[in-house]
């Protein structure tokens, strides 16, 4: 699962996978050893391997920033389209 963006040591990535597992549209993000699943339409925390919450807020304002950009990549990528990257936007 290639990483998408990478900022504030927190790496974000989306999985190309379809099917019933995957209809909710989700980005997993990854800060040290943890891992939070977060989805894309409101940015909460679908599954949290103790992922701390200044992270978790740091992933779900990145999300509210680029929601439009990740839907519409979310439908290319499921649809089987090519992966993508979105820069971290400067503060």
């Amino acid at each position: 699962m290639p990483t998408i963006c990478r900022f504030d040591e927190i790496s974000v990535k989306m999985n190309k996978e379809g099917g019933v597992q995957h209809k909710r549209p989700h980005v997993h993000a990854y800060y040290k050893e943890t891992s939070a699943s977060f989805d894309i339409e409101t940015g909460e925390v679908l599954a949290s391997e103790d992922f701390p919450n200044e992270q978790r807020k740091a992933v779900a304002d990145w999300i509210a920033q680029e929601r439009a950009e990740l839907m519409r990549e979310w439908e290319t990528l499921i649809a089987g389209g090519e992966w993508f990257t979105i820069n971290k936007p400067n503060k």
